[in-house]
């Protein structure tokens, strides 16, 4: 029984009106609920007429245990079940302009449309193998675009599955800057899996890309070009596509970011591959399996902490036309079918190496940053000597013969008064030699009497190489490989 009162009136003083409420009896409420109302009270249940689990209405129980079929809160949040349009739910909370969520329940969303996502939208489903989004081939899939002179920013992609897209890119964001991409699946794309150009402060985590024909994960050119710069990709995966699992276009400039614990196995083409526009980035801890190369670099500035390439089919490192690389951690060399000395290549590389493992007089290198102060202009292969100056840092050049002196091979151009990378220790292809006096493989070499070249040394000299090619042509104009070491005399 519950008692209601009501009618008191505050200025009479009258009493209060009880009024008696019986709620109706047990076989009464059940047929009342077979018909579908129940909007009574009962047990501390509210529900909405005509309320059935799972299908429609709403229910509140007093332990806070809620059922709900299309939430909205404060119009910022809108549910959508499979078959409900999901532009419609984004268009809805764009209309607003203060941004919302649209939540993805799970199952299959058979789409046929492009999902345009705007600024200051979450677009977040139920987990990656519970919502997904099925394109059944069609030319769409996720769109997230500004322009170059409209930057778009800030918005989420979460916890869903994205397959059979046939768009540039299944997930295709450019000119947006402020975003994520977390716990997200991409999958049986027919181009690429992830397209990024133009983009700026953004983070990928928990993110697979997987059995795309494309890439898994491409950092795409745009017209006109921005740079693709300031980003995370942590934990991310790309698997067993047709293209390569990492990558980016010829003259697409990608800087500032971080790959970490990020895995490419299994790609048709290369685990990483990344051209002369990529700069200033570091990977570290990922593991590289079973691609066509494991990683390619050609940039400038890099950092490579324990990363690790094996089984990978042509190379598992090819780094030879990368400038200032650091190497720190393991970078493990395990081998592959083409051979111990085709695994890591690094053969015009200016490489920094700290700690690592399993590598060879090929692969670790000392290089110094040096003065040129010999009055003239150096070139790669050029042979040069230590200046006792006060600064410590200047080299020259010298046409002594064995020059107790020598310091190294100048690695770049170098002008006169201006600062360049000098190789003390390690392989080269490019040192000059002179062939007056027969060069054979194994021979020191030491300076020459002509400035800048080197020579075979004897007894007495300081020898600062040892020559891995012959050279007996009697001339100045020989260039050969070498290995550098720590001067010493002979």
């Amino acid at each position: 029984m519950i008692r209601r009162l009501d009618n008191y009136n505050p200025e009479t003083g009258s009493q209060l009106d009880i009024q008696r409420v019986v709620l109706p009896k047990a076989e009464e409420r059940a047929s009342i609920q077979e018909q579908g109302d129940n909007t009574f009270l009962e047990k501390g249940s509210f529900r909405s007429p005509y309320f059935v689990s799972g299908k429609q209405g709403w229910s509140i129980d007093s332990n806070g245990n809620a059922e709900f079929r299309n939430i909205k809160i404060g119009a910022t949040t809108i549910a959508v079940e499979a078959g409900q349009s999901i532009q419609a739910a984004i268009d809805e909370i764009n209309t607003l302009g203060t941004g919302g969520t649209v939540l993805l329940k799970s199952g299959t969303h058979n789409i046929d449309y492009d999902i345009i996502i705007p600024s200051k939208i979450a677009l977040v489903g139920a987990g990656k193998d519970q919502t997904v989004l099925e394109f059944s081939g069609s030319a769409n899939g996720i769109i997230a675009k500004g322009t170059s002179v409209s930057i778009k920013d800030n918005m989420r992609l979460a916890s869903f599955t994205l397959q059979n897209s046939n768009n540039a890119g299944g997930i295709d964001i450019e000119y947006f800057d402020n975003w994520s991409i977390d716990n997200v699946r991409v999958t049986s794309c027919d181009q690429d899996g992830i397209k990024i150009g133009g983009c700026q402060d953004f983070i990928l985590i928990n993110t697979k890309s997987d059995n795309n024909t494309g890439a898994g994960f491409n950092f795409s050119l745009l017209s006109p070009t921005r740079l693709i710069s300031r980003f995370t990709v942590l934990n991310c995966l790309a698997d067993s596509n047709t293209g390569n699992g990492f990558e980016n276009d010829t003259s697409a400039t990608v800087q500032s970011g971080a790959f970490i614990r990020s895995d490419s196995n299994s790609n048709t083409g290369d685990g990483y591959n990344f051209n002369t526009s990529f700069q200033y980035c570091s990977i570290s801890d990922c593991f590289l399996n079973g691609n066509d190369n494991g990683i390619i670099l050609s940039g400038t500035l890099l950092s490579l902490k324990n990363v690790i390439a094996s089984s990978n089919s042509t190379l598992d490192y090819d780094l030879s036309s990368a400038t200032n690389i650091s190497f720190s951690g393991n970078i493990l060399v395990i081998g592959s079918s083409v051979g111990a000395d085709s695994v890591l290549d690094i053969t015009d590389a200016i490489v920094y190496s700290e700690n690592n493992v399993r590598t060879s007089t090929k692969t670790n290198k000392k290089i110094l940053r040096m003065k040129n102060t010999s009055g003239g202009a150096l070139v790669e292969g050029d042979v040069v000597t230590f200046k006792a100056a006060a600064g410590g840092d200047e080299v020259t050049t010298t046409t002594t013969s064995g020059d107790d002196y020598v310091f190294g091979m100048a690695m770049e151009s170098i002008s006169n008064n201006n600062y360049g990378s000098i190789l003390t220790e390690g392989y080269t292809t490019k040192l000059k030699v002179d062939g007056t006096t027969d060069i054979a493989i194994g021979d020191f070499l030491c300076t020459f009497t002509t400035a800048k070249i080197a020579q075979k040394a004897t007894a007495g000299d300081m020898a600062f190489a040892i020559a891995l090619e012959a050279y007996t042509t009697n001339d100045s104009n020989g260039v050969i490989d070498a290995l550098l070491i720590t001067p010493r005399k002979l």
